[in-house]
This record gives structure tokens, sequence and C-alpha cells, in this order.
């Protein structure tokens, strides 16, 4: 009986000091209660845990001196035994406890990162909560105890969240497969169905504990999970989960626009699935089907008008609305990584309903939607864009915002991933190459030592690569020393295959090719008969074309055992000594600075290529457009069947060797240096294509490529009107003849004739329009005042 009275005191001081009493006079109380708890028995400890949790500031329990307190060890031994006792009567001091214990984790910090460990990575408690969660997963709902269980996932989803390298504990891995049983378990998709009663009705604003704890708790606590399990329960839940999404979507994608609340944080999770599992490659190939259909129902959440209105108009930062566009946006990006999917993505024409989320007032979206618009744009949708400065300065500030927080590593991973696609376009390139901070922060990701070899590294280095095709970035990095010198190192001791042959590259295109090519000499005496230059994603199609061309006695050279390519020497004497360079086309292709490098160096040395599409519907444009223009191409996919395709490629092979006797191998050219008609034969100017062909947008060309432009062409009469102009000026000038062609050809013809005694011939000028027509920016009202007003 004393003990009770005492215990009763104790809670009266805590009910009334709760809040404001200190730690240490806290920590006394606390051993006085344990005295008379052991003393009593323990009967009175719900009557403490009760207390506790209504009067005290619980944030001090995670202090070192309290937080392996032997009464918070007792509250949660007690916890234990009463979960386990499966008693309703005992609902209320569990849903206490799991608030207390919630309290003590989302405070946890290095000084008491060890003992929380002690007290929460106990077996006997993470038992006691997978036996339980296992019950769900098998029969259902138990709403007895769904808040507890609730709070005390979410709670030890923080822990894992600021601690990360406990995501791998032992104890804490027993919690992962019941959890991925209750989302695999029917009783996920009957708790999703039950939205749909309420699915117009307004009053129904919040989710109740069950469809909460099914539908957002645990997928929540399974997507933060990124350990060395993650691909094993990505693929679990990809078996069930994809077809039950389908059906999901079918019921409630017609109604879109209506969504309510509940639905809206449920669709969030729903995306959020799907992006988790989506970026593992075997998911997207075994399941491409499933994601084909999916495809459709994302896009309709992606172009829905009252989400996009309301984040247009709104500030909607962390809004229900922004997580669930965020995470399908991220759905649809992820997938352009399967070759099958992106074009069947490129199909959809979804260039400008992306381009209406970068006008969206979150920047989370603004990123997502370039990233993705980086996979399917082609240099067409470049040139419409006005602003590429400021998305290449979107893309700059992400790597320096993560650069240096190793802790969210992946977000820099990421960003490098999408600018390696971006800078496939030379628009782009160009603009990189300006911006003062873009080679630097580039050089720095290569240079220190604390990021991923293969997703930081490795990845900075083949952006860097691509980038030593343009002029000013070549420059940069070619007088940047400690780069130059660091690179050399890389490419002679890294144990990193990729990141070894990448440096190679680059060491091959700043320095060593001019040398090798230099001492080079060309002969038809050809010691293989066919060399294939194709991207390893495109392995599929080319091992077949090669197995074929081998059993048909073809000497090919063809390099099938390494996803990096050859050393860079080799490659180039495989060209030099091919009879053919057949170039497998895919967005793959053009996207690799490796598949870059063989094109250029067999296109400089006048080789015979013969251009294949190896992806369906895939048209080359850009660099890769340049360098296969005017040649016959083999479009192996359009042909469906492959023996009808490969004969088509030998009639080509045969057509080039009856013509051979009339080919002339000319001088190969430099890809910086334009070439004047003084310098070559008439005949040597039908097979020289000038610098400017390649810079697709005008307002890249140099004063060199203007002049190249008009002497190209027969307009040489134009020069004196063109002295000094550069592109951006030159298209000034069309823009004035467009608008208003009589009065600029009066103008023109004039200022000629007074100035250098010449006159301007009509049809020069007329042809002088269309062709320069083929270079300018497209600006239709429409595309212009919607991307003039991004960011």
């Amino acid at each position: 009986m004393d003990s009770v009275l005492s215990i009763n005191n104790y809670c009266d001081t805590l009910k009334q000091h709760g809040h404001t009493i200190p730690i240490t006079e806290l920590k006394l109380l606390f051993d006085a209660i344990v005295d008379d708890l052991n003393k009593n028995n323990r009967v009175c400890i719900n009557q403490v845990i009760s207390t506790i949790d209504n009067n005290v500031d619980m944030s001090k329990l995670a202090d070192g001196t309290l937080v392996n307190h032997e009464l918070i060890l007792l509250i949660r031994d007690t916890f234990i035994s009463l979960l386990n006792s499966n008693n309703d009567n005992n609902n209320n001091v569990l849903e206490q406890t799991s608030n207390l214990f919630s309290i003590i984790i989302e405070n946890v910090d290095d000084t008491n990162v060890e003992m929380i460990k002690i007290l929460f990575l106990n077996t006997s408690f993470i038992e006691t909560i997978k036996i339980a969660l296992i019950a769900i997963a098998t029969n259902g709902t138990q709403c007895n105890i769904l808040l507890t269980l609730d709070k005390l996932i979410d709670g030890l989803k923080i822990l894992q969240i600021k601690q990360k390298d406990l995501q791998d504990d032992d104890v804490l891995l027993e919690l992962i497969e019941p959890i991925l049983n209750i989302i695999d378990s029917i009783h996920y998709v009957n708790v999703f169905n039950q939205l749909q009663i309420v699915l117009t009705t307004d009053c129904v604003s919040t989710l109740t504990i069950e469809q909460k704890f099914f539908l957002i708790t645990c997928p929540d606590y399974l997507t933060y999970y990124d350990g060395k399990h993650s691909e094993d329960i990505q693929c679990k839940i990809a078996q069930t989960m994809l077809n039950r999404f389908l059906d999901i979507f079918k019921q409630f994608i017609p109604s879109v626009s209506h969504w309510n609340s509940p639905i809206l944080q449920a669709m969030r999770y729903v995306c959020c699935i799907l992006q988790y599992i989506s970026f593992n490659d075997q998911i997207r190939r075994d399941y491409c089907v499933q994601h084909s259909l999916l495809l459709d129902y994302i896009i309709n959440i992606l172009i829905c008008k009252t989400f996009v209105n309301e984040m247009t108009v709104k500030k909607f930062g962390t809004n229900v609305i922004s997580s669930l566009m965020v995470y399908a946006l991220v759905y649809l990006y992820s997938l352009t990584f399967d070759g099958t999917l992106l074009t069947v993505i490129k199909d959809k024409q979804l260039t400008m309903s992306i381009l209406n989320l970068a006008l969206t007032n979150c920047k989370s979206i603004q990123f997502d939607a370039y990233r993705t618009l980086a996979m399917i744009m082609n240099e067409n949708d470049v040139k419409t864009l006005s602003n590429t400065a400021e998305i290449i300065k979107l893309f700059i500030n992400y790597i320096k915002l993560y650069i240096d927080n190793l802790l969210r590593e992946k977000v820099l991973q990421n960003t490098l991933l999408s600018l390696k696609s971006l800078v496939q376009h030379e628009q782009i390139k160009d603009e990189l190459a300006k911006h003062p901070d873009g080679i630097p922060l580039l050089v720095r990701c290569v240079l220190e030592t604390k990021f991923n070899v293969e997703r930081v590294q490795q990845r900075a280095l083949e952006i860097l690569w691509s980038m030593t095709f343009n002029e000013k970035a070549a420059n940069i990095l070619t007088n940047d020393q400690h780069f130059m010198k660091h690179v050399k190192l890389l490419s002679s001791t890294s144990k990193d295959e990729g990141v070894q042959k990448t440096a190679e590259g680059i060491i091959w295109k700043l320095e060593k090719k001019d040398e090798h090519y230099s001492i080079q000499s060309l002969s038809n005496k050809y010691k293989y008969d066919v060399m294939i230059s194709y991207s390893h994603i495109d392995k599929n199609l080319c091992y077949q074309i090669h197995e074929r061309l081998v059993n048909d006695k073809f000497c090919v050279w063809f390099d099938r055992d390494h996803c990096y390519g050859s050393h860079m020497q080799e490659m180039a004497n495989a060209i030099e000594n091919a009879e053919f360079v057949l170039i497998c086309m895919s967005d793959s292709y053009k996207q690799s600075a490796y598949c870059q490098s063989e094109a250029h160096y067999a296109y400089e040395r006048q080789c015979r290529l013969i251009p294949l599409i190896v992806r369906e519907k895939y048209r080359p444009d850009g660099w890769l457009g340049f360098i296969v223009s005017g040649k016959v191409y083999i479009d192996f996919p359009k042909f469906n069947q492959f023996d009808v395709a490969y004969q088509k490629l030998l009639s080509e092979i045969n057509h080039h060797r009856k013509n051979q006797s009339q080919t002339t191998k000319h001088q190969p050219i430099t890809h910086f240096i334009s070439i004047t008609p003084q310098e070559s034969s008439n005949n040597d100017r039908q097979s020289i294509k000038f610098a400017y062909c390649i810079k697709t947008n005008i307002e890249l060309w140099t004063i060199t490529d203007v002049i190249d432009f008009l002497r190209d062409h027969k307009f040489e009469c134009m020069i004196p009107l063109c002295q000094n102009m550069d592109g951006k000026k030159l298209y000034r000038m069309y823009k004035m003849c467009d608008s208003n062609i009589d009065l600029m050809y009066q103008s023109l013809n004039s200022e000629l004739n007074q100035l250098h005694k010449q006159v301007l011939p009509l049809n020069i000028y007329l042809c002088f329009l269309d062709e320069l027509k083929k270079y300018v920016p497209i600006t239709s009202s429409q595309q212009q005042s919607l991307i003039c007003s991004v960011m």
C-alpha cells in the first residue's frame, strides 16, 4: 500500500512539473519510481507510462543519462509482455508506449545512438513486433494494435534514416519480410478498394488507421530501405504488385481529376513503390509489358490539368499533389533507361507536357522534368529551347548542393546520370562549357576520393569525355594539368575497368588521337572486312549480326567481351584496317562518348560507313545524324525478320565493293579545323563537311563557321555583307530578311554596290535564305510562349 501511495505521489509530481523538471531531477525521480515498482511487483507500471506520456517533455528521455535508465528498459519489457498478450484492454497503454518510443527515436543523435540501439534493437522487442506483423499479413487487419504498430514502424524507419548504417542490422532486418508480405497480401488490395466507396464523398478527408498502415506506413518503410537486400525486395514486389497496380489504376484513373485527399495519399505511395522498383534493370526488362501498360496511367496523372494548375498557381513545396507528381515523374524517368520502353515513351510525344511541369513552383519537379526531357528530346526539341543556360544552371546548382553531402550522394549520382544524357546535344555542351562552375565541378567529382567510383567518378568522367568534343571544353581540360595528370594515372592504375577505359578515352581524344592519326598511312589493303561499332546496351542484335557475318566468312573486328570497349589504340587500328565500319545506331549509341569517338574517328579517316538502325523507330540526329547523312540506313527492327535486314546489309556491302574502283579515299580532316576551298580540290570538297554542320543551331556558329557556310554553298558574294558576323548576328540578319524580304534585298544590294561595286543576284539572295533556314531555331508561337517563360 505504501508503495502504491509513493507511486501516486511521484506521478503527481510528474503531472505538476513534468515539462519543466530538469533532467538531473527527473533521473532521481525515475530512480525512486523503479525502487517502488520493484517492491510492488510492477503492478503500477501502466499508471507510470500514462503519466509520462501525458505530462513529461519526452524529448528529455533521449538524453544519455535517461535513455538507458532502468525505468525505460522496464517500460520496454512491459510493452513486449502486453503486445504478446493480445488483450484489447492493453491497447491504450500500448499506444502511449509506442508514442513514447517514437519521440525518443526522433531525438537520436551521435551522443545517444549506442544506448538507443540497446533499447530498441533488442531481439525480444523486434521479435514481438514481427509476430504481430505476420499475423496481420496472414489474417488481415487487427485494428486493436494497428495504431501501436503504425507508430513503431514509422519510428524505426526514422531511426534508419538518421543512422543509415543500421538498415542492415541483423535484428532490424527481421521486419523486412513481414512488412513485404503485408504489401504483397490481398489485404492491401482490399484496403485500397475501400477508398473507392468514398471517392465522391467530400467530407472524408483523412485516412483511417487501417488505410494509413497498409497504404502509407508499410510502403514508406520499404521504399526507404536501400541496403544489401533491396534488389530481392524489389523483385518480390514486382512479381505480385505490378499487375495489382494495373487493376488499381484501371479503377481510379478515370476519376483522377476528382481524387480526394485519401486517394491522393494512397496513390502517392503506389507511385513511390513504382519508382523504387523501376531503377532495377532486371525488373525493367522482365516486366516490360506491365511497365508499358502502366505508362498510360502515369501519363494521365502527369497531364492532369487539376494537378498542374494547382502546382503552377500555388506554392506546393511539400504538398501531397507535388509528392505524387514527383514520384510519377521519377518513375517515368527511370523507364527511359530501357531501350524498348524509351521508344514507347518517345512515341507518346510528351515533350510539351513535361515542359509544362517545368513551369510549376516545385523545384524538384522542375529538375525531374528536365532530366526526363534529357532522355526523350531530339535535336529539334533542343533547338526550341530558349533557356538552355537556365537548364544547365539548374543541374549545376543540384551538383553544388549535394557534392559535399555524402548522406545524399544518391542525388548527386542521379544528377550526373541525367547530365550525361543531356550533353549528347551540342547546344547543351556549349552552355555547360560556358558556365564558370560546370567543368570545375565535374573535375572535382573525378579528383576527390570520397565519391562512389562507379556512380560518381565514372559518370563525371563520361560527361567530360563527351565534353572533349566541344572545343572550348577541350581547351579547358587540356590546360588543367592537375586533371590531366590524374586522368593519366586512372587510365593506367584504376582497378575499375569502366573508369580506366573512360580515362583512356579522354587522354586519347585530347592528346593521343592526333599523334596516332599523323603517323598512319591510308591503304586499300584491309585486315578486316567489317568493324562493328555499337553500344553494349544493344548487344543482343549486334551479337546476332556478328555471328551471321562470321558464318558467311567475313573477317570481323567485334568487341564482344567488354562493356566499355577495348583500348583506344586497338579501336583506332581496327577502324584503319577495316574495309567497312557498321554504325549500329540507337539512343544509347548517341549518348555514349566511346561510340562517338569511334564514329568520329571512322568518319575522319574517310572509312566506308554503313549505318544500321538497331532500335525500333530510332532516327539519328545531332552529331550522329551529321556523320551518317546522305547514307542509306538499314533498319533492322523495321524489317521484322532478321534475315531480310541482313540480306539488305549484304547487298549494301556488295554495292560498295562494286563501286570501289570509282571511289577515291581522300585525306582525313581534323575535327576542329575549317577547310577553305583553296585548300581542297572540288572533288575533295564534296566529301568534306564543315564544323557548322554539327552545330545545328545557327546561334552557336563562330565567325569562321559563318564564312564556311557561305563558301560551302557558293554564296561568296554575301561574304562582304557578313564580315565579322558570328551566328547570333547572322540570325538577326535572317530575321530581318524574313520579316521584310523585299526591303532587305534592296538594302543589301545597295550596300554591296556602294561599298564593293558588286551586284547581289536575286537567286543567290533567295537561295541564301532557304539554306540558312535549316539552321535557325524553331520559333512557333506556341512553343516560344511556353518555353521562354520556363524557369
